[in-house]
């Protein structure tokens, strides 16, 4: 591997395997530029998700060795690349290898894809919002650990939010109705973002983040009900937490929300609800005796 920088060429070995047709890395225009990282616009795309975000550097406690991550994101998943220099990778070499996200281990064997200096995943789309608010993404080999900066993250997924949204096809194909699992967990994000804007409540820029990095992910999916659901919540009668007790709930659900896999997260919202619902038919049962 030469000294040029490896980030197109990360960039087109991520694109053409992994997240879209071959050729379109020619079409790439730079949009913006935030925090270190590019946002880079592919003009042949034709789905919801024609921009990258990348971020390279020089680590100067290594020879200036470059290394490189990028970004790519389809409806369900997004793929990441990651370079290295001095990597040497037999082209598919297929690697198994633990997973962190800052020092937590997020899967103990998370499968890449070699090819000289880079390893190529797809991960569900939800772990972006670990990814977010992390300093650092990490693979532990034996000889060990290679770990890439995420620092400016946040700020570049909004810079990715208003590229997607300059690049909306004039004919988008029609959508399917997303799940009611989902549309939960989005109606409970969105209303989670109004409180945090306009309510007394304890929140870390950790937290509001990841609530805003979650919402961005399960946005392009609910195109068919976002209009209709979010001109409801601006009826509902309480936007604040009413009194301590309704606070504390609020910010218990809000970490369950940030820590939990969107699914774990409404799974353990319908338990709540389903128990709330049987205590008080026991309370009215008792009440008839």
């Amino acid at each position: 591997m030469n000294r040029r920088s490896i980030v197109p060429v990360l960039a087109a070995l991520l694109l053409s395997p992994l997240a879209a047709a071959p050729g379109h890395a020619a079409d790439r225009t730079l949009f913006e530029r935030v925090k270190g990282w590019e946002i880079e616009r592919d003009a042949g795309a034709t789905d919801n998700h024609p921009c990258i975000v990348s971020k390279s550097w020089k680590d100067k406690n290594d020879g200036n060795a470059e290394n490189a991550i990028v970004f790519a994101f389809m409806d369900d998943a997004v793929a990441i690349s990651l370079g290295y220099q001095n990597w040497t990778w037999d082209k598919d070499e297929s690697v198994t290898i633990p997973l962190l996200i800052d020092d937590k281990v997020v899967n103990p064997k998370s499968t890449w894809t070699g090819d000289g200096a880079i390893l190529a995943t797809k991960l569900p789309a939800t772990m972006m919002a670990r990814l977010v608010p992390a300093k650092k993404i990490v693979l532990r080999f034996k000889d060990g650990p290679a770990w890439f900066e995420l620092a400016g993250l946040p700020e570049a997924m909004e810079s990715l939010k208003r590229c997607e949204a300059a690049s909306v096809p004039a004919n988008p194909p029609a959508a399917a109705m997303p799940s009611d699992g989902h549309m939960k967990a989005y109606a409970f994000g969105i209303m989670t973002q109004d409180v945090i804007k306009e309510c007394d409540v304890k929140t870390t820029g950790v937290q509001r983040a990841a609530v805003d990095a979650k919402v961005a992910i399960l946005k392009p999916e609910m195109t068919p009900v976002d209009a209709p659901l979010r001109e409801s919540l601006k009826t509902r009668p309480e936007r604040c937490p009413p009194h301590a007790a309704a606070a504390a709930t609020f910010e218990e659900n809000l970490q369950a929300f940030v820590a939990q896999p969107i699914d774990d997260f409404v799974a353990m919202m319908d338990r709540k609800e389903a128990e709330k619902t049987a205590a008080a038919e026991k309370k009215a049962a008792e009440g008839k005796l």
